[in-house]
């Protein structure tokens, strides 16, 4: 059986928003199988959502979010520490 990665990047404002530049990629046994930015979803420009662009990617890679594995995340800006540059940057996974 496959590993399934769907990996996201989103930046939030100090709201908790999503401000700009969401993207996602669908990664299958630790190569990209698909990637998309949100905003060519959406088609916004600068959106940083993920939502949209998730549904779309495993769609197109023809992959149920139930084979997913991990959910890897990547942002910056994040709501807890707005002012702070130095704690701007956060990546986590977890498993599904």
């Amino acid at each position: 059986m496959s590993e399934i990665v769907l990996a996201v990047h989103f930046s939030a404002g100090a709201d908790g928003r999503p401000t700009a530049d969401g993207n996602v990629a669908v990664l299958v046994d630790g190569m990209p199988e698909f990637a998309v930015a949100q905003e060519r979803v959406t088609r916004e420009k600068y959106d940083g959502g993920f939502l949209e662009s998730a549904r779309y990617a495993l769609d197109n890679s023809g992959i149920s979010i139930s084979d997913v594995k991990a959910v890897a995340v990547s942002t910056f800006g994040r709501p807890d520490a707005p002012d702070n540059p130095q704690t701007s940057g956060s990546r986590v996974v977890v498993g599904v």
